[in-house]
């Protein structure tokens, strides 16, 4: 995900500007709890629509009086994949005698794909709250080569497939003119993984954008910037030689994080009637990531 979304706020304007998220999450421990109330309060500002009518947001109506604005509240069906490679922050492999490995050499690489749904809310006319939860499928690849060369065994790479329910939550401030309009997206995410192996993953995801809108949809560029943190460790099995030799399970632990920070993205949105609106964006650079969303508003 996002880790890890990932997985993905802003994306929805249904006249006049651009809305986005990612999928994402932040270093460390993360309370579960403090996503089922930001989770909650998201629904429940969703869930009564009386306190904002068409074109206006919940509060400081007066701020856009007389202005196209988006209509308040939004639903989405987001589909977001990502390919990356990581570095290893840790990795332990239950071999005695094992000399140490440099981890700077080991190739790592990781994918994922998501499909979340999405609740909105326009608080105010220049902050949107989101929450997101959806399903995770992900893959990570640890090529063992440099242990290869350290115990010239023919140790390949280790293949961690894992799946599970992601959550998140983000904010979108946004301001603009008739033509111009400039975001940043903020999205924290968590994941609850199952697999082969005992596995965890989050990320946390900010990203800016700059772009142009009319009436019928927009265009933009900006960036991303991500902090991925996965873990994952168990038991695998490695061979003592070549193929058709005997193999051990050897125990291993290893902790990775995103290889580089941002990625480059351009995307656009359309309206599709006064409701409706679609969204696709794709990331290029360090980071390949394509993110579709289809929304919509009430």
């Amino acid at each position: 995900m996002s880790a890890g979304a990932a997985a993905g706020g802003l994306r929805h304007l249904s006249y006049t500007r651009a809305q986005s998220d990612s999928d994402g999450w932040g270093r460390g421990p993360v309370n579960r709890f403090r996503f089922v109330v930001a989770v909650a309060v998201v629904v429940g500002v969703v869930a009564v629509p009386s306190l904002a009518r068409a074109g206006e947001p919940v509060w400081g109506k007066e701020m856009v009086e007389g202005k196209d604005f988006p209509l308040p509240f939004g639903v989405s069906a987001v589909y977001f994949t990502q390919d990356q490679d990581y570095v290893v922050d840790k990795l332990t492999l239950g071999v005695p005698g094992l000399p140490l490995i440099l981890t700077g050499q080991l190739k790592i690489e990781n994918s994922i794909d998501e499909v979340n749904a999405k609740l909105d809310a326009w608080l105010l006319p220049w902050l949107n709250v989101f929450a997101i939860a959806g399903q995770l499928d992900g893959e990570t690849t640890v090529n063992l080569g440099a242990v290869q060369q350290l115990l010239q065994l023919p140790f390949g790479s280790i293949r961690i497939d894992y799946d599970g329910e992601v959550y998140g939550v983000g904010a979108v401030l946004a301001g603009g003119s008739e033509r111009f309009f400039g975001s940043l997206t903020t999205i924290a995410t968590e994941t609850s993984l199952s697999g082969d192996f005992e596995s965890d993953a989050s990320a946390f995801v900010v990203t800016p954008r700059l772009g142009v809108h009319n009436r019928r949809g927009a265009l933009y560029v900006g960036s991303m910037y991500q902090a991925a943190d996965e873990k994952h460790e168990g038991t695998i099995a490695l061979p003592l030689g070549p193929p058709g030799a005997p193999v051990i399970q050897v125990p291993f632990e290893v902790e990775l994080s995103q290889k580089d920070d941002w990625n480059w993205l351009v995307g656009g949105t359309a309206a599709l009637g006064e409701r409706w609106t679609l969204q696709v964006e794709g990331g290029f650079g360090d980071r390949d990531h394509v993110d579709v969303e289809i929304g919509f508003r009430f």
